[in-house]
């Protein structure tokens, strides 16, 4: 399986989430290789005192960056694809929530060169009850 940087991003508005999202990741029946917290908005002594996290029997090394003026979310995920050393990093919101094989279907597809495109959400015809 190819290795994978999780690269979370997050704000001061929006930090009190982490933990609950490092709590789901944590349930994931795959581990990414590492996990980058990627924020801005808060000094370093408000930062997660975090340096792993056990992701199905595995301790995945967690590495922060962080600005103490925030930073619009494309600079922060460029922020954290800087200090990234896996060969594939997946994006992550704080305020998402991940299904509990998003780390293992990830890896997966990216090993299936039958695979052409990676959609995040896919409702097929007629999922709605209103016209297409």
């Amino acid at each position: 399986m190819s290795s994978l940087s999780l690269c979370i991003t997050c704000y001061d508005g929006d930090y009190h989430l982490l933990d609950n999202l490092l709590n789901h990741f944590s349930q994931q029946t795959v581990a990414p290789d590492e996990i980058i917290i990627s924020s801005s908005g808060l000094k370093e002594e408000d930062l997660l005192n975090k340096e792993s996290l056990l992701i199905n029997d595995e301790e995945v090394p967690v590495v922060q960056t962080n600005s103490e003026e925030r930073i619009m979310q494309s600079v922060a995920r460029n922020k954290g694809s800087q200090v990234a050393t896996k060969d594939l990093i997946m994006f992550f919101d704080v305020d998402d929530i991940p299904h509990p094989q998003k780390i293992e279907a990830t890896k997966h597809i990216f090993e299936d060169a039958s695979v052409d495109a990676m959609l995040h959400n896919y409702y097929p015809p007629g999922f709605y009850p209103w016209p297409d």
